[in-house]
């Protein structure tokens, strides 16, 4: 009996710390402000940036410190029980490119050598100091238009706070201080 107390009660431990886990704690609230897609939570008072919609103005985008009084620690991030939310640029709705017109999103290495029109779309990035997390997408809208597959690239240089202690940027390359490695998710750009 003693042993059937004891599995009971792991289970039951368990069960609530697996529901603790999965339920919204982080990042349950999402609104768009400013052309940009945001996270944040209400209970750790934190935010991050999941998506940048275009307008056709500008290729400065700069990533808010604050959204809220909620820091923005991030680009990209998870919602509610973990539905991911890279970072990305979409230029495609400005462009009246959805998916009713066939809009898909490929990874831009399986479409290099393919018949693609590639046009790009140039944007400089700039990251604040509270940013201490990246999680992009460097995925690609490709679309069939008039007897051609046109591929929409947005291309990146970012310029990084220099009292961020988790990044930097040279040349326009965002790199981790911690070991000088490239940040991924990112096309990037160079003059």
């Amino acid at each position: 009996m003693r042993f059937w107390s004891k599995i009971s009660q792991m289970f039951l431990l368990t069960f609530v710390l697996c529901m603790f886990g999965a339920c919204s704690l982080f990042y349950n609230e999402m609104a768009y402000v400013g052309g940009f897609r945001v996270g944040y939570s209400t209970i750790i008072n934190k935010a991050f940036i999941c998506e940048y919609n275009w307008n056709g103005e500008g290729q400065a985008i700069i990533i808010p410190d604050l959204y809220e009084n909620k820091d923005i620690t991030a680009l990209g991030g998870y919602m509610g029980r973990g539905f991911p939310c890279p970072f990305s640029i979409n230029v495609t709705d400005y462009l009246g490119v959805t998916p009713e017109r066939g809009c898909v999103y490929k990874d831009l290495s399986v479409i290099v050598g393919e018949n693609v029109v590639e046009r790009y779309y140039d944007f400089e990035l700039y990251i604040g100091a509270n940013v201490k997390s990246i999680y992009a997408d460097d995925t690609v809208s490709v679309v069939q238009e008039e007897n051609q597959t046109v591929a929409y690239v947005c291309r990146v240089k970012i310029f990084c706070d220099e009292k961020n202690e988790t990044f930097y940027s040279s040349n326009g390359i965002l790199y981790y201080v911690e070991n000088d490695m490239r940040v991924e998710g990112f096309i990037y750009f160079e003059d």
